[in-house]
């Protein structure tokens, strides 16, 4: 986990299909626990690791992909 978070991988908390689950043959999708950064998700949940850059499937949300630099806001 501190390397994925270290590689800038947020927590994703949106919903995911179950053609992803099934595109990973995925034997227990209860236990998934997916992180994002652009152009990447990458689940935790058991040894597998799972990782795509396709977002097909993944609940998309407006500013998802922004850089989270606030530093230029006054």
């Amino acid at each position: 986990m501190d390397y994925i978070r270290k590689e800038g991988y947020r927590r994703f908390h949106g919903a995911v299909d179950a053609s992803v689950y099934e595109y990973f043959q995925c034997k227990d999708s209860t236990k998934a626990v997916w992180y994002y950064k652009k152009g990447s998700y990458q689940c935790c949940g058991c040894r597998e690791q799972c990782e795509t850059d396709s977002q097909e499937g993944f609940q998309l949300f407006l500013g998802m992909d922004l850089p989270c630099d606030t530093s230029h806001d006054s």
